[in-house]
């Protein structure tokens, strides 16, 4: 009987090549290079004011965002690599356009009435901020396309 680590070490190795985690950590500093771009972007204010934390807390945020950025960004584009999956892709464009799209309407939105936006917690905050819920989401619907191939592949030999 093979131990619960033991199982899921053998579908990750199949996973986790050399190639794939350097194409997952290139193509996750691109996606959090552009994340961050964006967050700045639709924003008023400086970049300097979001990104120059006052104290260590804000640093340990920021790094700890940064770091899910790039895992964020890997993640599809290795099970893409390695496993054929299209899904966490387009999950990922479709949760990534969204998010900033509703933010910059609401910036924009507060700028055409002349208000300053108030402080809320906006798609592109939880985005960036807590991206361990996108990732959350990737992952569900990875793990859905990957059952449907199972068992579409299963039905082909029946």
């Amino acid at each position: 009987m093979s131990s619960p680590l033991h199982t899921l070490q053998r579908p990750l190795s199949g996973i986790l090549t050399r190639d794939a985690i350097l194409l997952g950590l290139v193509c996750g500093l691109l996606h959090a290079l552009v994340a961050l771009w964006a967050y700045t972007s639709i924003r008023p204010g400086s970049a300097g004011e979001l990104f120059i934390p006052e104290q260590a807390a804000g640093a340990l945020l920021l790094v700890t965002a940064c770091l899910g950025l790039v895992v964020l960004g890997a993640v599809p584009i290795v099970l893409l690599y390695r496993r054929g999956l299209v899904a966490p892709i387009a999950t990922l464009v479709v949760l990534f356009s969204w998010s900033f799209y509703r933010s910059w309407q609401s910036f924009e939105a507060a700028s055409d009435v002349g208000a300053t936006p108030g402080v809320t917690l906006r798609p592109d905050s939880v985005y960036v901020m807590f991206w361990v819920l996108p990732l959350a989401i990737v992952l569900v619907v990875a793990l859905v396309e990957h059952l449907l191939r199972g068992s579409s592949r299963l039905s082909e030999h029946v």
